[in-house]
């Protein structure tokens, strides 16, 4: 592919691509399915420690929805990152994931440490987090969520 042997000139030129060349090409393998390169292009990143950003695990956690395994393990490669919290995207990516792959468990850890966060839920979060315990049969979580929302608002 045109654009790897691009960043392995650049890298034998000198010029050490940072994240926002690699999240470009992630996504240019993303939308083109080429998954190859796509890994290529990840492991880049991890043998580089090139340091990482929001839209990079957003491009993951998109990549790899189908994943559940996968997207637990980035997220909780994420937190032990110190450089970077999750936003609101990213906890709603992640929870999507695992509330449509029957990963409940997980969704529930995830659930308590955006709990603990600070961050607000924003209504796609509360939508799955509704469709998850009503599909789980939950439903006085239902009610703690509605709760929460109306306290932000």
């Amino acid at each position: 592919p045109f654009a790897l042997n691009m960043v392995r000139e650049m890298i034998s030129k000198g010029f050490n691509p940072d994240i926002y060349i690699y999240n470009s090409l992630l996504t240019m393998y993303m939308q083109s399915k080429d998954r190859s390169s796509f890994i290529q292009i990840y492991k880049a990143i991890n043998n580089n420690k090139i340091p990482l950003n929001h839209h990079y695990y957003n491009i993951l956690f998109t990549y790899f929805y189908s994943s559940p395994k996968i997207i637990y393990s980035l997220w909780q490669e994420l937190l032990k990152s110190t450089n970077i919290s999750p936003n609101a995207n990213i906890y709603y990516l992640v929870m999507r994931s695992l509330i449509d792959h029957s990963h409940y468990e997980e969704v529930d850890r995830v659930v308590n440490h955006l709990l603990n966060s600070g961050l607000s839920f924003s209504p796609s979060v509360c939508a799955l987090l509704v469709k998850l315990y009503s599909r789980t049969k939950r439903k006085e979580n239902i009610f703690r969520i509605l709760d929460l929302m109306k306290k932000e608002n």
